[in-house]
């Protein structure tokens, strides 16, 4: 697991700028690094379903919507993205709210990590290729390179995905008679 300085100084690299020693250097790539460490962060757990970063949570009705759904969910205050839903329920994420027709929602979702949580490999490497990506412009003026800094970062996390399903167990799906007599 990579320190900040060194998600920074790789970006930093992958730019062909010259690193930094410190997040606090007053110069121009420290200054950058730390305007978009965090927002490049919580880019790259978007691009995901990180393993390392995955949390559930059983929510309870906050209140009922003006219309379409009867009921509203406040979603959790570390909340990133929602990976699934176990009630079998349509949803609709809406501002910092999910609606649904159900009393209880069970969701899995990436949450906003801190610094203690173990990432993973592919996370480091994924996360200083978007904020290479994100400072690209500013300290190369070249604006092709963030579009290929970020597609490396979006397949990263494609493979990513990938690992972390081959460590699971497979989900067995059970299929109706009907549809199996017609095929």
């Amino acid at each position: 697991m990579l320190t900040d300085l060194e998600i920074v100084n790789s970006a930093l690299g992958r730019l062909g700028c010259e690193r930094i020693t410190s997040l606090s250097d007053n110069n121009k790539r420290a200054r950058l690094s730390n305007d978009f460490l965090e927002s490049s962060r919580r880019n790259t757990l978007e691009l995901a379903a990180w393993d390392f970063a995955l949390k559930r949570a059983s929510l309870t009705s906050t209140g009922t919507p003006a219309f379409e759904f009867t009921h509203e969910f406040d979603l959790p205050s570390d909340h990133i993205k929602i990976v699934s839903e176990y009630n079998g329920e349509e949803y609709f994420v809406e501002g910092n709210k999910i609606l649904a027709d159900t009393e209880t929602l069970k969701i899995k979702y990436v949450y906003e990590i801190d610094e203690d949580v173990k990432r993973s490999p592919n996370f480091d490497k994924a996360w200083y290729l978007v904020l290479a990506s994100e400072m690209a412009y500013s300290l190369t003026q070249n604006g092709a390179l963030q579009g290929t800094l970020f597609g490396e970062a979006e397949l990263i996390a494609g493979r990513a995905s990938s690992l972390n399903a081959q460590g699971s167990s497979p989900i067995d799906y059970t299929f109706d008679t009907f549809t199996n007599a017609r095929l």
